[in-house]
């Protein structure tokens, strides 16, 4: 897949993998896929902490789609707790 090429190309904890697995988690979550959306999207979200700490626009995305994906599984406590960081 392309979401594999680019983590080889540029390595598994790059802020444009954590992007592409980010946005691919909410197509998972469109698709009705919630268990293959959570784990792209807190795997998006740690790198993305890793790399930019919390207060950065991309680690925000990342807190925002996964808090879609924990609303869509009904654990909304999870959810609302994310998107108020975001």
């Amino acid at each position: 897949t392309a979401l594999s090429v680019m983590s080889l190309a540029m390595g598994e904890q790059h802020d444009r993998v954590a992007e592409c697995r980010s946005w691919l988690g909410v197509v998972r979550l469109r698709q009705g896929d919630l268990d293959a959306a959570e784990p792209l999207c807190r795997a998006a979200l740690a790198t993305d902490t890793g790399v930019f700490q919390l207060a950065h626009p991309a680690t925000a995305r990342d807190q925002h789609h996964l808090a879609e994906v924990l609303r869509a599984r009904g654990m909304v406590a999870e959810a609302r707790e994310l998107a108020a960081q975001a």
